[in-house]
C-alpha cells in the first residue's frame, strides 16, 4: 500500500446513485459550507469510504490523501 500522500493513479469512477449523508437543513446551520461527514463501513477484506461534503473540493481532498485506488463519484446539481 502506498504511503499517505504518495503519488498513486487514483481512478475516479462516476455512479448513479450514492447515500447524502449532509441534509438540506445543514446549509442553514453551516452557512460556510464546512460540514464534511464520513460512514466507514468495515468488511472482511476491505474497508469502505463513503463521504459527503457541501464543497466538493474539500472531500476529494482528504480522500486523495488515503492514496486509494478508486473513487466512486455522483455528479449533482
Amino acid at each position: 500500500m502506498p504511503e499517505s500522500g504518495e503519488n498513486v493513479d487514483t481512478q475516479y469512477k462516476f455512479v448513479e446513485l450514492l447515500p447524502d449523508l449532509i441534509k438540506p437543513e445543514d446549509y442553514a446551520s453551516d452557512p460556510e459550507g464546512r460540514t464534511v461527514r464520513f460512514r466507514i463501513l468495515a468488511g472482511s477484506n476491505e474497508i469502505e469510504l463513503l463521504g459527503d461534503a457541501m464543497k466538493p473540493k474539500f472531500l476529494e481532498d482528504i480522500l486523495e490523501e488515503l492514496t486509494p485506488a478508486v473513487i466512486e463519484q455522483m455528479l449533482c446539481g
